[in-house]
């Protein structure tokens, strides 16, 4: 197999791996991250970017003085998600790019090595990304799955994918024996790996959104332009989700919603949004009731969820057949 030069095996020094970190006021979570980044030997020549988004927690201070290895860049304000992870794919220097969230714990020191004998095996993929699991083990859903549509939303909402997960495709991948290695159409942000040689043609991370979706947007854009997503749940890292925004719960209430409502806007442009907001508001009515008669689990967990799923309800009800803002 003829390989590009970017999957050509390395001369001694090249770096292969340029991992992209975002962060903004998450110092403790950091630290715990890059101590299980740098805990073992990789096995791959790479290199550590760190964006901070105007943390002032002393984020900064730490990484400076217990990682100074890592090529750290500061934003004087909070400028996204997005626009913060294309500063640092800009100035990487690796084959391939990752971005990594900061609240992830590293439990294999072999799966990056894993990770890119599988994209240098594969040129034809130009991004992948591994199972994430919860701090007890357990396999967290939304880590990849399939551009927004009517056939996706339905199968999502009325649980089918649940159902039926190697027939029928729902937004997220979601099964109860792991499906073993798979194409899909977008990988979570908090671990996609991209090949750097491929962004010239694809484009980085729309900065217009501020968090949340944009990886789904980048993955089905990558897809739409005719390259391969892959999913690789034999490969597996600890997330603990949410570590940043949960502290802010007020600022980014809703803003999932509302970009994945603008995603679906992009990639089905000959649907109306009214298919969209329906089906969410179906689904989100649905788990609103399925959570509340979940008396086997605490009152707060029930509290929490019924609260959420009937924000999120009321937001698709408001924004029923509205153009996208």
């Amino acid at each position: 197999m003829n390989r590009s030069n970017d999957t050509a095996r390395a001369e001694p020094g090249r770096i292969r791996l340029s991992i992209v970190i975002v962060t903004w006021n998450i110092r403790d979570v950091l630290a715990q991250c890059l101590r299980s980044l740098f805990a073992e030997d990789i096995g791959v020549r790479h290199e550590v970017i760190q964006v901070d988004n105007g943390s002032t927690d002393g984020t900064c201070e730490m990484v400076e003085q217990e990682f100074p290895q890592v090529r750290l860049f500061r934003n004087p304000e909070n400028l996204g998600f997005a626009k913060a992870n294309n500063q640092g794919m800009r100035v990487a220097n690796g084959d391939y790019l990752l971005l990594l969230n900061s609240d992830t714990v590293i439990v294999d020191s072999c799966v990056f090595r894993k990770w890119i004998e599988f994209m240098d095996s594969r040129p034809d993929v130009a991004m992948s990304g591994c199972r994430l699991l919860f701090p007890d083990g357990t396999h967290q859903v939304g880590d990849a799955g399939f551009r927004p549509s009517a056939g996706t939303l339905l199968a999502h909402n009325l649980f089918l994918n649940r159902l039926l997960p190697r027939r029928v495709k729902g937004l997220f991948v979601s099964y109860r024996r792991s499906p073993g290695r798979m194409e899909v159409d977008w990988i979570t942000g908090a671990d996609v790996m991209v090949r750097k040689s491929v962004l010239p043609g694809v484009g980085m991370l729309d900065e217009s959104i501020f968090i949340y979706a944009e990886d789904i947007e980048w993955g089905s854009r990558v897809r739409s332009i005719g390259h391969k997503v892959y999913y690789l749940p034999d490969l597996v890292i600890v997330h603990l989700q949410g570590a940043t925004t949960r502290n802010y719960p007020e600022r980014f209430s809703g803003m999932d919603l509302k970009n994945m409502r603008r995603v679906y806007a992009t990639f089905n442009a000959r649907r109306s949004l009214l298919v969209f907001d329906l089906v969410m508001a179906l689904g989100f009515a649905l788990r609103t009731a399925a959570y509340a008669c979940m008396l086997w689990q605490s009152r707060e967990f029930r509290r929490a969820r019924v609260a959420r799923m009937y924000r999120y309800l009321k937001f698709s009800l408001a924004n029923v057949g509205k153009p996208v803002g």
